[in-house]
């Protein structure tokens, strides 16, 4: 029976093994530029996001009403608001940087209000006020 020779399966060898050398570099390439790309645009969204932050100011309770401040310069996406009945309740809107809004909510019995946002959709913010606290108006 004749075979391959040993030169031959040497040469195929390491051919074979340079091959799949080079289509790891290549995938660990652009696996590496992808990744570096992903945490810098986080890490700048998150320095943008530094100094913002949300305020809830005044908790109406006669008149269910919240009044939230945005404190920064970074738009914020309002998200929801959680009560502590563990009612959970959708806020939407948008708080431009500097700026406040009045959401009205049914806050009933209960005793603090904490609500959520994102700024620049991806950095979570949150305020919350109680009502043993200044911000609670009965």
């Amino acid at each position: 029976m004749k075979g391959i020779s040993p030169l031959i399966a040497a040469v195929l060898l390491i051919a074979f093994t340079v091959a799949v050398g080079g289509i790891i570099s290549i995938w660990l390439t652009t696996f590496a530029k992808t990744t570096t790309g992903n945490v810098e645009a986080s890490t700048t969204d998150i320095t943008k996001c530094a100094s913002t932050y949300l305020s809830l100011d005044k908790v109406f309770v006669s008149q269910n009403r919240l009044i939230i401040s945005n404190m920064g310069t970074a738009s914020i996406n309002l998200t929801n608001f959680t009560m502590s009945d563990g009612t959970i309740g959708y806020l939407g809107g948008f708080i431009p940087g500097g700026s406040a809004v009045s959401k009205t909510v049914y806050i009933g019995s209960n005793t603090s209000v904490t609500v959520k946002g994102l700024c620049l959709g991806s950095v979570p913010v949150e305020a919350s006020c109680s009502s043993d606290q200044p911000c609670w108006v009965s």
